[in-house]
């Protein structure tokens, strides 16, 4: 007989419900735990007790609306995930050009983004940008360089009118020469507009022809040589023949003429000069007064103490240097201001009477004319044609009201100046004539040589107005300006004759702004006149930049990283003055 087995299978155990507390939580830090699953907050009193079922979103709710100090910033920790993270490609470029603005704007060395400390700050404003090497800057400025370039090509396809450059020459601290070049113009907008386009690196023996071409290579990489309307150089004879003969190759090729035109900045400091080479012994007698303080630190130490002990301003006094423009009259200002301390640091006096310091302060008034001349002049942010020949004319009479001068050689500055006034007057004709703050301080002849001139350029233009019959009021201003010249046939020229005028401090591109619409074609006319520039001072600024850039410890820059780094440099200067390019 067959005996069945029967399994008997036991039943599984249930499995314990699970709770939905986690102690695994940063929560039950703020909670006690009891036996029957609930949740009792540690702070809170009266207890709050939440049930066996209560999940760790809701603890922590409460933690948020009690007792959030204890809370952790869920957007700080974020912060500090996003810290972590790698930048993007984007984002690293942003900051790369960030660094390269800091390093051309700041004129700073290839070599600061290898230097352990600027690293170490960068780490500190944001440790996920990683600084590039030297090499990699330099590349990049490169090819930011080639960018550039073509930026400013298109800004001077956009440039109404013409333009004006200027040119120097110059030789670094570490003995290389270069030839500066700088564009100005007026813009659309009635603005003045400056840039420097070319630190050229001119290594042969600086002839006028070899400065000729090298301006030109300068002017067409930027494609602008078509609108070149006048260029200045100072007055040294190899500038003065390159710029006559990119003159003649332009003209020649363009068909429009160009002007070349004298430096008046440096045309005041010869006429100066030439006052100063037969100098009474009073001034020589400062020159060595000057020279003796500076050389001896012992002698500056005393002379500081009496000034501070007799309540006079202490100045290192200024030695005078040649080819530096007022530094005769620097010099006379450093050492006027302490007469009594110089006389009481130098064992037997300073050498120099009361009467003496009289004549001295008679001086530096006579020179602080010239000065203030050189200064107006040198500008690049406003008109300065119009002013220089205003202010040349005013220096003839500034002359001869104090001929008798003692220090000076006045006549000898009379002379030289006569020199050059003709040309100034001449260059400046169509400027002054167009500035209506300077106009009405033309002589009767000036006037009709400018009318003229400009009825000439007027008869070449397409889009001529019918003549009009002018009035009998009309009639009479004038032939008060022009005697006899004719009008009717040039009714822009006759309604700004009649138009009203500006002060001598007035904003003549102001003027031009309001007026173009209802004089277009003088308009256009004043617009290249004025943008002319009375000096070369823009090309004298770029070697001033330039110093800064190299050093005697950055004396191995390659010319051509020179030149990028100065023009990238006045590029975005502008661009900070948010001129509209």
């Amino acid at each position: 007989m067959d005996t069945e087995v029967v399994k008997v299978i036991e039943p599984t155990p249930a499995s314990p419900k699970k709770s939905h507390i986690h102690l695994s939580s940063d929560v039950w830090n703020h909670f006690t735990k009891r036996e029957d699953g609930s949740a009792v907050c540690k702070y809170c009193s009266p207890e709050k007790t939440y049930g066996a079922n209560t999940g760790n979103s809701t603890l922590k709710g409460h933690l948020q609306k009690h007792h959030p100090e204890l809370v952790p910033d869920a957007k700080q920790a974020k912060i500090e995930d996003a810290l972590r993270t790698p930048m993007t490609p984007t984002e690293a470029a942003v900051m790369d050009q960030l660094l390269r603005n800091f390093i051309i704007e700041g004129l700073q060395a290839f070599r600061m983004v290898e230097s352990p400390a600027f690293r170490d700050f960068v780490r500190a404003l944001n440790c996920r940008y990683q600084v590039p090497s030297r090499q990699t800057v330099a590349t990049s400025i490169a090819k930011e360089f080639s960018e550039v370039q073509e930026s400013i090509t298109a800004c001077f396809k956009r440039v109404p009118g013409l333009v004006t450059c200027t040119t120097d020459c110059w030789q670094s601290p570490a003995y290389d020469s270069y030839m500066a070049v700088t564009v100005h113009w007026i813009s659309k907008d009635w603005e003045m507009r400056g840039l420097t386009v070319a630190m050229v690196d001119v290594p042969e023996s600086h002839t006028g022809n070899y400065l000729c071409n090298k301006l030109l290579e300068a002017l067409q990489l930027y494609k602008v040589e078509p609108k070149v309307g006048a260029i200045i150089s100072d007055n040294a004879s190899n500038a003065m023949l390159a710029s006559s003969l990119t003159k003649e190759k332009l003209s020649d090729e363009w068909g429009h003429p160009v002007v070349t035109l004298r430096c008046v900045a440096h045309i005041i400091h010869l006429v100066v000069t030439a006052g100063l080479k037969s100098s009474d012994e009073l001034l020589t007698r400062v020159k060595k007064l000057v020279a003796l303080i500076r050389k001896s630190h012992v002698l500056r130490d005393k002379l500081r103490n009496f000034c501070k002990a007799n309540g006079e301003a202490f100045h290192i006094p200024q030695a005078e240097v040649d080819t530096r423009w007022n530094s005769t009259l620097t010099m006379l200002e450093s050492v006027f201001t302490m007469p009594k301390s110089l006389e009481m640091t130098i064992e037997g006096g300073c050498g120099v009477s009361a009467a003496e310091w009289g004549r001295l302060q008679e001086l530096v008034d006579f020179l602080q004319v010239f000065k203030e001349c050189t200064e107006v002049v040198s500008g690049s942010q406003y008109v300065t044609m119009s002013k220089a020949a205003y202010m040349c004319n005013n220096l003839k009479r500034h002359l001869h009201l104090h001929r008798r001068i003692q220090g000076l050689d006045v006549d000898e500055m009379n002379s030289k100046l006569d020199k050059y006034l003709g040309d100034i007057n001449s260059q400046a004709l169509l400027a002054t004539f167009l500035d209506p703050c300077f106009v009405d301080t033309m002589e009767r002849n000036q006037k009709l040589q400018a009318i003229s001139s400009l009825k000439n350029i007027l008869k070449k233009s397409t889009t001529k107005e019918p003549p009009r019959k002018r009035s009998f009021l009309s009639r009479g201003f004038d032939d008060t300006i022009v005697g006899e010249a004719e009008l009717e046939e040039f009714p822009e020229l006759e309604r700004y004759l009649q138009s009203f005028k500006l002060d001598w401090n007035g904003n003549p591109l102001e003027w031009w702004r309001k007026s173009e619409k209802d004089l277009p074609e003088l308009a256009a006319i004043a617009r290249s006149e004025l943008s002319k520039l009375a000096s070369s001072v823009p090309s004298e600024q770029s070697f001033s930049r330039g110093g800064l850039i190299v050093t005697d410890l950055r004396n191995r820059l390659d010319p051509s990283t020179v030149e990028s780094l100065i023009v990238l440099e006045s590029w975005k200067r502008s661009q900070r003055k948010k001129e509209n390019l």
